[in-house]
């Protein structure tokens, strides 16, 4: 049911961005190419959201499962990258990657998973940063000597002490007015932390309010 579900939303939503995508690349005025990369970025929201309630259906469902892979740590962040830099870029916010040298050069994990772990905990960096920027650190874990440590460090908005422990609750915002004000249904971190204990994982936060967050990603 969910894999119909799935095909049946994300097919026609994959067809208006990438058709947007090549109207934006073709003759247009200004007044058109406002109007169709408005649609095409509604699109790309709602491609996302769907994609988010779907993961989120299923891993509450139990019905979750992980393709593992042998991959280069590297991988995890070239194919997610470019469209990260550019939401960066919009808001002028540095962004920065650091790859330790002594990082494995092969681990066993779901790509695709992971890869959508980042894209929220990115993407929410960039969204909660306005001034400053974002860092993210690929290095193995400082305690076992083995596996990754991922750390994604901002200089946003940060997250209140009392507020920490609900974050990452489903359909939970730390603060109403943060829903009014930046978007979202709530459930990107809920989804990250459901994913990476599905890896026998962990993710870990500390933040400090006005100063910026870290999350940090550990992976066997």
């Amino acid at each position: 049911m969910l894999k119909t579900l799935s095909h049946e939303l994300l097919t026609p939503m994959n067809g208006i961005i990438g058709l947007t995508e090549l109207a934006l690349h073709g003759e247009l005025v200004d007044d058109q190419r406002e109007l169709i990369s408005l649609a095409h970025d509604s699109a790309h929201r709602l491609h996302e959201t769907i994609q988010d309630l779907l993961i989120h259906t299923a891993l509450e469902a139990g019905r979750f499962s992980l393709d593992p892979a042998p991959i280069a740590p590297k991988a995890l962040i070239d194919a997610i990258w470019p469209e990260l830099l550019a939401k960066a870029r919009a808001k002028h916010l540095q962004f920065k990657l650091h790859l330790a040298d002594d990082l494995p050069a092969v681990v066993k994990l779901d790509i695709g998973q992971v890869q959508r772990v980042l894209q929220i905990l990115i993407g929410n960096a960039i969204k909660f940063t306005h001034i400053g920027g974002v860092t993210v650190t690929l290095e193995k874990q400082p305690d076992t000597g083995s596996g990754l440590h991922i750390c994604i460090a901002d200089t946003g908005i940060g997250i209140a002490p009392d507020k920490l422990d609900t974050i990452f609750d489903s359909f939970s915002q730390v603060d109403s007015s943060l829903s009014r004000r930046f978007g979202g249904l709530g459930i990107g971190l809920a989804i990250a932390w459901q994913l990476i204990e599905l890896m026998n994982g962990e993710l870990v936060v500390d933040s400090e309010l006005g100063v910026g967050s870290r999350f940090h990603v550990f992976l066997p």
